[in-house]
């Protein structure tokens, strides 16, 4: 996916927008407060960016991750570290 096309990057950016919302929100005030996330829960959020094929989005498929294009990884983290 090095070569991404706008309607590729637009799909992972909803991707990426829904497991932020959905996934990882719901958690975010008892994480916070405990200043800690449970095993379980790490486990069950890794294992889903995974089949999302977020989980290591920064790294090139020659070594586990996704195969992203600089575009790609760039969005992933303007998504992830704003507020959107």
């Amino acid at each position: 996916m090095s070569g991404e096309t706008t309607e590729e990057i637009a799909m992972l950016r909803r991707t990426v927008r829904g497991f932020l919302l959905n996934s990882l929100r719901p958690h975010e005030a008892a994480v916070d407060a405990a200043d800690d996330a449970p095993p379980a829960l790490m486990q069950q959020l890794r294992l889903e960016a995974l089949q999302l094929g977020l989980y290591g989005y920064n790294m090139p498929e020659a070594l586990g991750g996704p195969g992203l294009g600089r575009l790609g990884s760039v969005r992933i983290s303007m998504l992830t570290g704003s507020g959107f």
